[in-house]
């Protein structure tokens, strides 16, 4: 079964390929992400069952390089994608980029003292889920950097800008990936140079498949190396110590079983516990404070965690389900099955009429909009894909209230008429 899934993958590959030469489309960056994922797999022998969900979810790759096909057709072959640049006001996007990194910034100082400063929090890091708890809106606030700092850099790849202005630029990066660090979150550190790539993609420079293999590589590995690092993270002593102390191993291969372990545990269960969608409607409930709701439904991730491993962990850290998990955990095997085929497939059909919208605008227009526009795609995409091995509520809630919501506030912020028309002559970093 693993020699067919094997197969098929590749074929999925090419087809993407020899349709589309973009090598960052929404397709491709599916199957990428399945096959890292998803490469576990076939590092020993699986049960029938497990096989058979990874085809199900490698079947609504299959469709979506499919419907890349029909939709997109010849729009990607183009070799000249960038039209002729007209005026933009980057100093008004810019002056709000760093006004709304502020509150953001002052979230992470509060969360630091409360814990007693620096030292006090990196030795809390381990149980960040428990300590954490009932500081959404804190979290909300720092995780709203990322989204800043990518339209930053977009705006800055609309036209040449100076030395200084790259410098403010990289003084904003080094707060992003020093906050994210600080989360304890690999995703939070890395994930920026990845969506980097997609925006000098679609608004600068057309990356190679080559390129993109490597930068793909490069971060995977970078991703194990600090999954090691953060392991056993703490301050002992007054020395900071991390998971490389043991001198064990450098690299962590768990990120190859995210698609498949949930899938696996599914299929060694006794039985199901269905909730019949109250995992999904988590996704509103979550937003109200649990001492006001104590019995509020639990996300995906608590659900799965505590029925089917357990609670491993003490309520410690979660296991995601997967999305195609988390459909069989509230509607069965056959019915959970065919909902996610249903709504993964729509949702990855909105992604790519999205990217072919977004793909014109970028040929035909070059204001802070298009960088909005092309920000907001790559959120987009990175969410959807990101369900695959994700929690249905935590991705949604992350995407509209860490990165759309920011979105539209800059939008509305940097229409004409908010603030008056500054000129970019004397302006420190914009000349």
């Amino acid at each position: 079964m693993g020699v067919i899934v094997g197969v098929l993958l590749l074929g999925a590959i090419l087809a993407a390929l020899l349709s589309n030469s973009d090598p960052f489309s929404p397709a491709k960056f599916f199957l990428a992400s399945y096959a890292l994922f998803c490469l576990g797999a076939w590092s020993q022998p699986r049960d029938v069952s497990v096989w058979l969900m990874l085809l199900l979810v490698l079947l609504v790759g299959v469709i979506t390089v499919a419907m890349e096909s029909v939709m997109l057709r010849d729009e990607t072959r183009a070799r000249g994608w960038f039209m002729p640049l007209r005026s933009i006001d980057r100093v008004r996007a810019i002056r709000w980029v760093w006004l709304l990194s502020l509150p953001p910034l002052l979230a992470q100082f509060a969360v630091i003292r409360f814990y007693g400063g620096l030292f006090g929090y990196i030795n809390i890091l381990g149980n960040r889920v428990l300590e954490f708890r009932g500081m959404g809106w804190l979290n909300t606030l720092t995780s709203m950097l990322l989204v800043m700092n990518l339209l930053y850099f977009a705006v800055g790849l609309l036209e040449k800008q100076s030395r200084r202005w790259w410098g403010g630029y990289a003084a904003h990066l080094l707060i992003v990936t020093g906050i994210g660090l600080l989360s304890g979150s690999r995703s939070g550190v890395l994930s920026v140079f990845a969506m980097q790539a997609f925006l000098v993609h679609y608004l600068h420079r057309r990356v190679s498949v080559s390129k993109a293999i490597s930068l793909g590589a490069l971060l995977v590995l970078a991703a194990s190396a600090l999954g090691v690092i953060r392991d056993g993270l703490k301050v002992d002593d007054g020395q900071l110590v991390t998971g490389l102390s043991a001198g064990e191993r450098i690299f962590q291969t768990a990120i190859f079983n995210y698609g498949v372990e949930p899938l696996e545990i599914l299929s060694q269960s006794r039985g199901l516990e269905l909730t019949l969608g109250s995992t999904f409607a988590s996704v509103v409930t979550n937003v109200v404070p649990r001492v006001l709701w104590p019995g509020k439904p639990d996300t995906g991730g608590v659900v799965f965690t505590k029925v089917y491993t357990g609670d491993a962990w003490g309520g410690a850290s979660n296991l995601t389900p997967t999305f195609l998990g988390e459909w069989i955990i509230n509607f069965g095997w056959v019915p959970g099955a065919l909902l996610f085929v249903l709504s993964y497939t729509a949702m990855l059909a909105y992604t790519v009429r999205l990217y072919r919208r977004t793909i014109r605008h970028a040929q035909q227009d070059r204001g802070v909009d298009t960088a909005i526009d092309v920000v907001r795609y790559v959120c987009v995409l990175w969410a959807v894909v990101g369900l695959m091995v994700g929690e249905f509520t935590n991705v949604v809630l992350g995407l509209v209230l860490h990165r759309l919501a920011p979105l539209w506030l800059m939008r509305a912020l940097i229409a004409p008429g908010v603030l008056p028309p500054v000129s970019s002559a004397g302006t420190a970093g914009t000349d």
